[in-house]
């Protein structure tokens, strides 16, 4: 099979590289877009027998032609193919896309994975979302990436009824770190699981802690003229409020917000 593609003309052999990359089956038009060439026609690859035409698609005449080709392509062209296919595939097939960008080696995989993921899950299909969850945090190095990968572990979980293992994943995700936002949102989905689990007084911190994340959000701006007040305008008040209600309120937002004075 290897000798019957390097009698091909340079073009055609590319050609059936970019073809070996797609997959058993593949569009024209996938196919064009990875040989960079839009007006390309497999013409000479029918001929040789290498592929078949199967309606609108090409089909390789038999597995084994695929999988020999795919032996052959070394590690650096294998990647920038498969790079070119993640593009194409980009807005029309997530999942697609995702294994492209994995196979290509490309630091985008893990985010691609999670975007193909909440695509199942958006079409209620948990169990379709899990392995790809899995895969992105196999491949995720860094934390924000880890941490939305987690969070939507949990909710996928969730949705499937694992509500014990939702609850460790919304857990984990909030040791990894995330942004207010998805800390807020991890602590519903625990108050949830822990809903279901009946630790109904758990829950219930969990809301409160989630309430007040959101509520930190949006009032940091406010948050911070008033730390500043009371650590500076308002110093000497200080010694006589150590103690007091508000004396713990302070300590407590200074806490929340990471500002000392």
């Amino acid at each position: 099979i290897v000798a019957r593609v390097d009698r091909l003309g340079a073009t055609d052999r590319a050609a059936i590289h970019a073809a070996a990359v797609l997959g058993q089956r593949f569009d024209i038009a996938a196919l064009r877009a990875v040989v960079v060439d839009p007006a390309y026609a497999a013409d000479r690859l029918l001929q040789a027998g290498l592929l078949r035409a199967d309606g609108v698609e090409l089909v390789f005449a038999h597995a084994l032609i695929c999988e020999a080709v795919q032996r052959s392509l070394l590690a650096q062209p294998r990647r920038v193919l498969h790079g070119r296919a993640a593009a194409w595939f980009a807005g029309r097939d997530p999942i697609l896309r995702a294994l492209h960008l994995d196979r290509a080696e490309s630091p985008e995989a893990a985010d691609a994975y999670r975007v193909a993921a909440e695509d199942r899950l958006q079409r209620y299909r948990p169990a379709e979302a899990l392995p790809l969850v899995a895969r992105g945090l196999e491949l995720a190095e860094e934390p924000a990436s880890r941490a939305a990968l987690l969070l939507l572990k949990g909710d996928v979980l969730l949705d499937g009824g694992r509500a014990r293992e939702a609850l460790a994943a919304y857990q984990e995700m909030l040791q990894v770190g995330g942004d207010d936002r998805s800390r807020s949102l991890a602590l519903l989905g625990s108050a949830s699981a822990r809903r279901i689990l009946d630790d109904l007084p758990t829950a219930l911190d969990d809301v409160a802690a989630a309430a007040l994340q959101q509520l930190l959000r949006t009032a940091r701006h406010v948050l911070h003229q008033a730390l500043y007040l009371v650590g500076h305008d308002l110093a000497p008040l200080r010694n006589q409020l150590v103690g007091s209600t508000f004396s713990n309120c302070i300590r407590l937002l200074r806490t929340s917000i990471g500002w000392y004075a």
